[in-house]
């Protein structure tokens, strides 16, 4: 027997498998059509494709041949890397190159065997589609020239891969750049912000002495505004928080009842300005949840806020809680709105979704609460789903492990 002998350039070509991402065990779908089609037409018992690792030669498709890979020592695709034509060993027992070769001499008793190489566009050959067959056999010109037109389609299958690994890795990094300059220009944004409207407060509550309607109306829309992009600030620093895992919750029984209570006190004023009146129900004694409270608190208060801002004038929203299956607890923020429609039901959740965005420029919003509910509830190991109905309203659930009663 002779091994394979080390091609040129070799350290290349193992880099290109990788780059290629080719080089694992483990077959695929494309490669096993490739091989069944080959097998079919040239009737053969076996067809591989076979890449040519740096110890191990990998089936990638495989028909009739279950082995997922073989040593590169005793590897006949291995011989084929060094030439552009397809290899044809008409009788290995009569070939010094393989007459002893363990896979000649035991299983899967290779007596022929033709291999074309899968040439790349850059001129890398990372391993063959080949034939092969239990009894020797001659293989004519034509035949060859068919094994290496259907070679070319193994290979577009792997250039088309590069090409969609290109793609994937240009959209990540373009996502990347794009979180990482909306996050440092949210950080850059928060302290003018807040201080703006800070300051716009102050005036509006007569720390500089009283000023003309006129001056007030105006100094009130642009105290309103300020106070919704420092929200929104917030709200894409927190979604940049939770994407990443930056964002630390912690998991201590918090009372379901004084966390209710906190939420309806903290909206009290935002649900009058908007003339909709908040009630919270009874709430069985001891329930606890286990969660962050003042991410929870948050968790409420923006499904409250979505609640009010959607509820008819002298409308009623709801917060109620109850033990569930399983050991959880349910919450409930319910109101009698308008509902939410079919088409936006399978995105509510969502970064920047809207039902409709010039009615949500109305309201008031940033599209991105529902998505940092979303995200805080599941990595409190929690869910949270709803129920709606067009005309009648929506109700939101946050389902929580609970804590222990008191």
């Amino acid at each position: 027997m002779i091994p394979p002998p080390i091609p040129n350039q070799e350290e290349a070509r193992l880099a290109a498998l990788k780059r290629y991402q080719i080089e694992g065990v483990g077959r695929e779908a494309a490669f096993d059509h490739a091989t069944d089609l080959a097998a079919h037409l040239f009737e053969v018992p076996i067809s591989l494709v076979s890449i040519v690792g740096a110890e191990e030669q990998r089936f990638k498709g495989a028909t009739g041949l279950a082995a997922p890979c073989t040593s590169r020592d005793v590897s006949f695709c291995g011989h084929a890397l060094h030439r552009t034509d397809v290899l044809v060993v008409e009788d290995a027992l009569k070939d010094e190159r393989f007459f002893d070769n363990p896979l000649v001499t035991g299983d899967p008793h290779i007596r022929f065997y033709a291999g074309a190489p899968l040439l790349l566009g850059d001129g890398t050959i990372p391993g063959t589609l080949c034939l092969i067959d239990r009894k020797p056999r001659s293989f004519s010109r034509e035949e060859e020239e068919d094994l290496t037109r259907l070679a070319k389609l193994v290979v577009v299958i792997i250039e088309m891969r590069l090409e969609s690994i290109v793609a994937e890795e240009r959209q990540h990094a373009l996502a990347r750049m794009k979180d990482e300059f909306v996050a440092a220009t949210s950080h850059e944004l928060r302290t003018p912000l807040t201080s703006i409207a800070g300051s716009l407060g102050l005036l509006l509550a007569g720390a500089a002495g009283d000023l003309p309607e006129r001056a007030r109306r105006l100094v009130g829309i642009a105290h309103s505004n300020s106070k919704r992009l420092v929200g929104l600030v917030n709200d894409i620093l927190d979604m940049d928080k939770l994407a990443s895992g930056k964002m630390h919750l912690d998991s201590d029984p918090v009372d379901v009842a004084q966390v209710l209570g906190e939420t309806v006190e903290a909206n009290g004023g935002f649900a009058a300005d908007h003339c909709v009146r908040l009630v919270s129900d009874p709430v069985p004694s001891g329930l606890k949840v286990l969660a962050d409270h003042r991410r929870l608190l948050q968790v409420l208060t923006n499904l409250l806020s979505n609640a009010v801002k959607f509820s008819p004038k002298d409308g009623t929203v709801t917060l109620s809680a109850r033990e569930s299956e399983e050991g959880r607890v349910r919450i409930t923020v319910a109101d009698k709105g308008r509902g939410i429609p079919e088409e936006f039901k399978s995105r509510i959740f969502s970064r920047f979704a809207q039902a409709d965005a010039s009615d949500e420029r109305e309201k008031g919003g940033t599209g991105l609460g529902l998505a940092i509910v979303k995200e805080i509830v599941t990595q409190m190991g929690g869910a949270v789903s709803f129920d709606t109905a067009l005309g009648e309203g929506t109700s939101f659930h946050v389902d929580l492990p609970a804590g222990e009663l008191s």
